[in-house]
């Protein structure tokens, strides 16, 4: 996992913190993100793989943008653990299905 303060940008305000990483090569998923994400977008980083491990730190968040990259497949129960998600887009990725349980245990 990188570092998020190493290739990321974070906007604190009295709602929660907004993480953007965007148009940086990134070799895996962030660590370090704010137990109060609510809003992570980590968009044409070429990130190829994501695990149910890599959300459990932001049970606050609400919006995750993951468009232009490179992710192939979401583990079963991918966003059970994210009850305020409403916003998910990953538009221009190579997935090809998804797992019937993607969205829940």
């Amino acid at each position: 996992m990188l570092s998020c303060t190493d290739h990321c940008t974070g906007d604190s305000s009295a709602n929660g913190t907004a993480v953007v990483c965007s148009s940086v090569s990134l070799g895996g998923f962030l660590s370090g993100l704010p137990s109060n994400t609510v809003s992570l977008s980590i968009e044409f980083t070429n990130l190829s793989t994501i695990s149910l491990e890599d959300l459990k730190g932001v049970p606050t968040l609400e919006a995750l943008h993951l468009s232009g990259n490179k992710i192939r497949a979401l583990p079963s129960g991918f966003l059970k653990d994210l009850p305020l998600l409403h916003t998910l887009d990953l538009t221009d990725n190579f997935l090809q299905d998804l797992p019937s349980e993607v969205f829940c245990g």
